[in-house]
């Protein structure tokens, strides 16, 4: 099996997964983690499960406390002793990356506009998976829950109390519009191109109206759009046209659709409008636009609304990718997330930043730095 993203979620997920690819490596949890050999009574429970149950048992309670919020330590003899337990049998290649003109990622804080925090304020409470399309969406801007069909009573009349400003809408009453149309602004005077990335589509619309309306520009020519409505015979069309075409300034890219494979080299832009809870999603995004082939610097803005549901999904992504660099990477890492806001590298970030000042919507832009 071939991965560019083995963790994902969680270690259950992963020994199910090695399990699958070798069945026999099981034994070797069993005999490194089982309680019985810390002189341990073991679980009345336990002795009547099969073996696999066993073993998943054991690996899951061996790793209970990194998926508790404990920071992961790479120098835990339990994990040195899972790395000898699977090295004969996984092979890590973490390819010719290095090659490429590089990579800068951010995670850029929002604050929300008035008209945002008072909407998500009033919303009606939901468990995390349901509220998180309402908050994404939202946090793009809120005249799209104009769009939602799913939505309650409650949240219906959340709605009428602001049918006024939400059908006369404006581009500063949405944060990450307001960062995308601004971004592309930027780039277009530079000749570079925009990828827009979104795991629904809703959001992709609402961006695409803003930049027709702010640019006069035409669907079908500055601006592509691609997601699950588009027949997979026209897909390829659409990328060789963004890839070759300079009249091209954005595609609006459901990631759905985004196919490991697929190459959008023409982009040195990448903007991810919300964040998945698996963090192989953002990567694989990224990756569309930083692989082989691309001639610049690529610049990723992952776009966090700040004080929301977001924020908690941006720290359980952090944790799951700092999980898979202690498991599987060939070099010792210590990311840490340093402040940039005020030291930025990027050029185009800094002039955003800079125009900001008067409305004060970036809170703080965060980049992984190799310590």
């Amino acid at each position: 099996m071939l991965s560019g993203t083995p963790f994902q979620n969680n270690f259950v997920e992963l020994f199910n997964t090695l399990y699958l690819i070798r069945p026999t490596f099981a034994e070797g949890i069993f005999k490194s983690f089982g309680d019985h050999e810390n002189g341990l009574e073991a679980d009345p429970v336990e002795k009547e499960m099969s073996l696999q149950d066993k073993n998943e048992t054991v690996f899951r309670r061996t790793f209970a406390t990194f998926s508790g919020g404990i920071e992961p330590r790479g120098n835990s003899s339990r994990l040195k002793e899972l790395r000898l337990i699977i090295d004969p049998f996984v092979h890590v290649h973490e390819g010719n990356l290095h090659k490429l003109p590089g990579l800068r990622d951010y995670f850029v804080f929002l604050y929300p506009s008035t008209l945002q925090r008072c909407i998500l304020e009033k919303l009606t409470e939901k468990s995390n998976f349901e509220n998180n399309y309402r908050v994404s969406c939202i946090s793009v801007h809120p005249s799209i829950l104009l769009g939602i069909e799913t939505l309650d009573a409650k949240d219906r009349d959340v709605i009428k109390e602001h049918q006024a400003d939400l059908s006369n809408a404006r581009i500063t009453d949405g944060v990450k519009v307001r960062f995308v149309v601004e971004l592309v602004r930027l780039c277009a005077a530079l000749n570079e191109k925009v990828l827009v990335f979104s795991q629904f589509v809703l959001p992709l619309s609402n961006i695409k109206h803003f930049l027709i309306s702010s640019f006069n520009w035409t669907t079908g020519q500055e601006v592509l759009q691609l997601d699950g409505g588009i027949a997979q015979k026209c897909r390829q069309p659409i990328i060789h046209t963004f890839n070759n075409s300079q009249k091209v300034k954005v595609l609006l890219v459901s990631t759905e659709v985004c196919a490991e494979g697929m190459d959008l080299t023409g982009a040195s832009r990448v903007v991810l409008l919300d964040l998945a809870w698996n963090p192989s999603v953002r990567r694989q995004a990224i990756g569309r636009a930083y692989r082989i082939g691309q001639k610049k610097v690529v610049y990723a803005y992952n776009l966090i609304a700040s004080s929301t549901l977001e924020e908690k999904k941006h720290k359980i992504q952090d944790t799951k990718d700092k999980f898979s660099q202690l498991v599987f990477s060939t070099v010792a890492k210590n990311d840490t997330l340093v402040d940039t806001l005020k030291e930025c590298d990027d050029g185009v970030l800094c002039e955003l930043i800079k125009r900001d000042i008067s409305a004060s919507f970036f809170e703080k832009v965060l980049e992984p730095k190799c310590g």
